[in-house]
């Protein structure tokens, strides 16, 4: 999962300030320290924050993630059709 995040999100293999000449030695280098980065976020965060119940995060759905949700939609809408 991170190496494709980093693929996708991250540049991949590319760095700012390095010459193309030299990414072909060292983009793979890159390239695995920036996924080592990833799952070293992932289990950081993991670890530190508390897990929600299932109660918890039923509660939190459908009172406000749902009415954002759908204000969301009622203000792309309105901008949609005003603009």
């Amino acid at each position: 999962m991170s190496a494709i995040a980093v693929t996708l999100f991250l540049g991949g293999y590319w760095l700012p300030f390095i010459p193309e000449s030299t990414l072909e030695f060292v983009g793979p280098i890159i390239l695995i320290g920036k996924v080592f980065f990833l799952v070293f976020l992932m289990i950081w965060f993991r670890w530190t924050f508390p897990r929600f119940r299932e109660d918890q995060l039923q509660t939190l759905a459908w009172k406000i993630l749902i009415p954002l949700a759908l204000a969301n939609i009622a203000i792309t809408a309105t901008l949609k059709v005003v603009l």
